[in-house]
């Protein structure tokens, strides 16, 4: 279960960093990226990718702590990190699809495909890149994915663990309120004075 949960939210994380990093820079936004510069000229698709490694490092954190299994964390990390890319497989493709047209007109796809070739491209060419470049992408994603998640999941088990032996010798370490013998002869002191 909790390779699920954790792999939507790497799946969203992802699926965010595609939209912000290939969307914002289409005829879409063009409005409001005048509206709004503060908004959109914000590295968000850096964010939501930190958001997708932190979110699978905690998957670690939260397994070992749940299970006190260092194994599990690693094999929370690599199914979260395979849904997660298979999320973004999926929208990526999708959202290509979807907004085809929008993103044949984004001046960072003619630069990106003018880096393998220097001539300029015909719109045939171009569609073909950019379909190309999310496939080769995606492929590339469904065996990073798991890959990072075990990494991560094994980092973030590591200090899950460590979590979980400071909190053993803290509570150890702790002395008791009153000793074992004093417990049981205490009697409860009346809260007022009866006259």
């Amino acid at each position: 279960m909790l390779s699920w949960t954790f792999g939507v939210v790497v799946g969203a994380m992802l699926t965010a960093m595609f939209a912000t990093g290939n969307l914002f820079g289409t005829p879409i936004f063009a409005h409001l990226r005048e509206l709004h510069p503060d908004f959109f000229g914000q590295p968000w698709p850096i964010w939501f990718t930190e958001g997708g490694i932190a979110s699978l490092a905690l998957a670690g954190v939260v397994t070992t702590c749940r299970t006190r299994n260092f194994v599990a964390a690693l094999k929370v990390g690599a199914l979260s990190g395979l849904i997660g890319s298979s999320i973004l497989a999926v929208t990526g493709m999708g959202m290509i699809i979807a907004f085809h047209d929008a993103m044949m007109q984004d001046p960072g796809n003619v630069h990106e495909y003018q880096l393998s070739t220097p001539a300029p491209p015909t719109e045939e060419q171009l569609s073909d890149f950019i379909y190309s470049d999310a496939l080769e992408g995606s492929v590339i994603m469904m065996f990073l994915g798991p890959l990072a998640g075990a990494i991560l999941g094994a980092i973030g088990g590591g200090g899950g663990m460590l979590l979980i032996l400071a909190f053993r010798k803290r509570s150890r370490t702790r002395p008791p309120d009153l000793p074992a013998r004093m417990r049981s002869s205490v009697t409860p002191l009346p809260l007022h004075d009866s006259l």
